[in-house]
Formats: structure tokens, C-alpha cells, sequence
């Protein structure tokens, strides 16, 4: 009996659900306990598992959302966010029973416009949804969106939209800073989707569908150093990435791409031409050989005149790690890391500022590398979430594969 109403045998989920629905009406915000209440019926009740999606009866999961009080949802990110998410998904082209376009379009709608409101609320005391993972969930709903309206060929509008899933991918990389393996893998899916779509075989077309695949694969490789530095790395995100990373090198390994590349090199984008062809030199030769190969594409667009961008610094510093003997050139490091530094729009990690720092030491620049280690331990004291494993060895100058001696 619940509010004086007797209720028979509940057998099935949307029975049993149903019947919270005075509960549900009755919690009140004034009450910590009411909103956990209705933040755990969100989380736990509402949402169905994933194999069981395509058949979810989502009327009745998305009707009692709007039963919870306005007061509690709309201030409540955890609630917001498992909403849209439930949105979006209840607008699958497998679900059953079919929707129209218009009924699929107006769900991802609403989906988005919860999660632009949950990324506008203040942070609340204690444990909340981390921006980072609200920033994903909005990428992927207007991902959603932009390949709706592609399917019904509103090109421009499609366009539009896709943007704005761009934007809020990098705002979530940028908010954890560059931590958040599902938002790096995420992005690098959808980046890769999205240049294998069909269009137009113009110049521009093809030059933006390279530059995504070069994104996605400068995304992977953050992913995967993110990956190897976790004391509790994922399986699946390590399968993810060799998966993500195969696509997108066969995609460049294509013919006409390679041959693309050559006319990037010598008139429409130099910088992209060069930085793709040293992917491919760096995954199709094996060996030491591929990272010597893929350092002297680099070192020919350098001396062409070409000047770097973030992607080709990161990739040279990625590199120099990796090779046997040129991982002890720390001043050629160092430098990457200052010109990247510097880059308008390129996101510091923690564990560029930690390597960062450790190269001053290894080059005796103590001061520089104190006020580095200093800003760092800032930056995860103000970060949320758990800091990455960071270690190094300070090594010696005229011995660098032995640690240095200090007195």
C-alpha cells in the first residue's frame, strides 16, 4: 500500500516502476534524502541495460522522469543528464515500436536541451556529475542529431550540428584536462564515422575528412598514453584504440588518399600532407626503422619551412620518447614542450606539465622545474577526479640510461 492505494502483484518493471509514481510526486527538494531518492531512481530504475534498448517500453521510463518534481530535476545534473541520455537513446532507429523523423528529432532535442541546462548549473557540495562527462553526452546527442539530419539530407543544418558536437567534445577533453579515456575514445569514433561518411569528392570535402582522421589519431594516441600511465587500465579501451587506430591508418593507406596527401604537401596544406604521411611511415614500416621514418617525414616538412602545429609537436615529442637512444635528447624535448606551451588552443595535461618539469631537471634548470612541479600540484589539487600515475627518473647527463647520484 503506497499513499493509502493498494497495488496487486507487481510483475513486471514498468509495474513495479509505476508504482513509485506517488513517491516520486511526494519527495521534496528541501530534503537531502528526497533528492537522493529521485537522483537513484534516475540513475538505477529509469534507464534500461543495453541489451535490453531496442525493446525498453521508454514511454513509460521517460513518463516518469516528468514525475519527478521540477525542483529536484532541473537542479540536479545527475537526474538531467541520465534523462537526455534516455532521450537520445529512445530515439535509436531500432527501437521498438519505429518512430517518425519528427519524434526522433524532437527526443534528441530535448536530450540537448537538458544537457546544456545541466552544464549551466553550479557545482554542488560533495560528489556531481564531472563536467567532463556532461560535455561527452552533449557531444554524442548532437552527433546523433547531425547524422539525423544527414539522413534526411539538410546538408547546412547537419553541418551546423556537427559543429556544436565538436565544440562540446573538446570542452570535455579540455575539462578533465585530456583524462577522460571514454571522452578521447568517443570523439575519435565519431571523428572517424563522420570522414567516412559519403559527400561530395570536392578538395574541400576530402582535406576536412583528412584533418578529422588526423584528429582522431592524435586523440588515440593521447588515449593511449593516458592508457599506459593508469594503474588500472581497461581492456576493451585498449582494444578500442588498436581498432580505432587500424581504421583510421587503412583510411590514409587508401590509394587516392595517398595520393591526396602528395597534393597536400605541395599546395593545399602542407603541414597536414606531412603529418599524415608520418602515420603511415610510422605504421606500415614495424620496427625501429618506423620511428626513424616517421622522424625524417617530420624532419623534411621542418626543413621545407613548414612550420608545426600542435598535432606534428606532439607527435615528434611521442616519437623521441619512444626511440631507444633519442629518448635521452632532453633538450630537443624540452623545446617541443615550450613551443607547445605556447600553442593557442592546445590543452596542457598533467602529464605534459610532469614531464615538462622533469626535463628542466634533467637539463639543471631547477628553478624552472621547481616553478613547473609547483603549478602542477595547483592543477590536480584543483582537478576532480584521480590525478594520473606520473613517475620519472632523474637521470644522469654523461650516463642518461643510469639515475643520477645525488649527494
Amino acid at each position: 500500500m503506497i499513499n493509502g492505494k493498494e497495488f496487486g502483484p507487481l510483475h513486471s518493471t514498468s509495474q513495479r516502476a509505476n508504482a513509485l509514481v506517488p513517491v516520486l510526486r511526494a519527495l521534496s527538494a528541501g530534503h537531502s534524502a528526497d533528492v537522493w531518492l529521485a537522483e537513484s531512481v534516475a540513475a538505477v530504475v529509469l534507464p534500461p541495460k543495453r541489451d535490453e534498448r531496442r525493446n525498453a517500453e521508454w514511454d513509460w521510463r521517460l513518463r516518469l522522469f516528468q514525475d519527478i518534481p521540477p525542483l529536484i530535476c532541473n537542479q540536479s545534473k545527475a537526474i538531467l543528464h541520465h534523462w537526455a541520455r534516455c532521450l537520445y537513446q529512445s530515439a535509436d532507429r531500432i527501437v521498438q515500436p519505429v518512430l517518425t523523423f519528427d519524434q526522433r528529432t524532437h527526443r534528441i532535442e530535448q536530450a540537448i536541451a537538458r544537457l546544456r541546462a545541466a552544464t549551466n548549473l553550479p557545482r554542488r557540495p560533495g560528489r556531481d556529475e564531472h563536467p567532463s562527462h556532461l560535455y561527452n553526452t552533449l557531444g554524442t546527442a548532437y552527433t546523433r542529431l547531425a547524422n539525423l539530419l544527414t539522413e534526411r539530407e539538410e546538408r547546412d543544418a547537419a553541418s551546423a550540428v556537427w559543429k556544436a558536437a565538436c565544440d562540446a567534445f573538446e570542452r570535455s577533453i579540455s575539462s578533465s584536462p585530456g583524462l577522460n579515456v571514454e571522452a578521447l575514445l568517443a570523439f575519435a569514433m565519431r571523428l572517424l564515422e563522420h570522414a567516412g561518411q559519403p559527400s561530395e569528392s570536392t578538395g574541400t570535402e576530402t582535406q576536412g575528412k583528412t584533418s578529422e582522421i588526423a584528429h582522431a589519431l592524435s586523440l588515440l594516441d593521447e588515449a593511449e598514453e593516458v592508457l599506459r600511465d593508469s594503474a588500472s587500465s581497461t581492456p576493451e579501451w585498449e582494444e578500442q584504440v588498436a581498432s580505432y587506430k587500424t581504421r583510421a591508418l587503412a583510411w590514409l593507406s587508401a590509394g587516392a588518399t595517398i595520393n591526396y596527401i602528395r597534393e597536400l604537401q605541395s599546395q593545399q596544406d602542407p603541414e597536414l600532407g606531412f603529418y599524415c604521411e608520418a602515420r603511415l611511415v610510422l605504421w606500415n614500416n614495424g620496427g625501429v626503422d618506423n620511428v626513424d621514418g616517421a622522424l625524417e617525414v617530420l624532419d623534411r616538412m621542418e626543413s621545407a619551412g613548414i612550420r608545426l602545429r600542435s598535432r606534428s609537436m606532439a607527435l615528434r615529442l611521442m616519437l623521441l620518447r619512444i626511440h631507444p637512444t633519442k629518448c635521452f635528447d632532453f633538450a630537443a624535448q624540452k623545446q617541443l614542450y615550450d613551443q607547445l606551451e605556447a600553442q593557442p588552443g592546445y590543452t596542457f595535461r598533467p602529464i605534459d606539465r610532469f614531464r615538462h618539469a622533469v626535463l628542466c631537471y634533467q637539463l639543471d634548470a631547477y628553478q624552472l622545474g621547481a616553478e613547473k612541479f609547483r603549478k602542477l600540484r595547483e592543477e590536480v589539487r584543483r582537478a576532480e577526479g584521480v590525478p594520473p600515475r606520473m613517475r620519472d627518473i632523474w637521470r644522469a647527463l654523461d650516463q642518461p640510461n643510469l639515475p643520477r647520484k645525488t649527494k
